[in-house]
């Protein structure tokens, strides 16, 4: 059977409103976490919370480690019950920051059906960052 994690609102710094060099911290701490992430060898990460029930109905705190770069990074993304375990981890991704990625506003996505015997068809649609 599955689990559902709830993740709350999405947070400022979140790469599915963007990127903003505002929301960059040179390390996460339990301080700025909620409304910061890095840049670990150019690849921009971040930490969310989320909550799921087991078995037994008992609710439980996990972080989740998150990476967006140009290339996959699914393999560096890992999830931790404690949150200080979750910040060890994505500071020491890479020793060096790297080049920050480049800046842009949240995407809009639009969801057409072409025509009969087709699928649906997205397009995302990049914004620039907003002054």
């Amino acid at each position: 059977m599955g689990r559902h994690t709830y993740f709350g609102q999405l947070a400022a710094h979140d790469v599915m409103n963007g990127i903003d060099h505002a929301n960059i911290d040179p390390e996460l701490t339990v301080e700025n976490w909620e409304s910061k992430a890095i840049v670990r060898d150019g690849n921009y990460v971040w930490v969310r919370k989320g909550t799921y029930k087991d078995e037994q109905g008992k609710e439980i705190t996990g972080y989740y480690v998150r990476v967006y770069a140009s290339t996959p990074t699914l393999h560096l993304e890992k999830d931790f019950p404690e949150i200080e375990t979750a910040l060890a981890y994505g500071n020491a991704l890479a020793e060096n920051e790297g080049e920050y990625p480049e800046e842009w506003g949240s995407p809009s996505f639009i969801t057409m059906y072409p025509g009969l015997g087709t699928g649906p068809l997205t397009i995302k649609i990049p914004n620039k960052k907003r002054e």
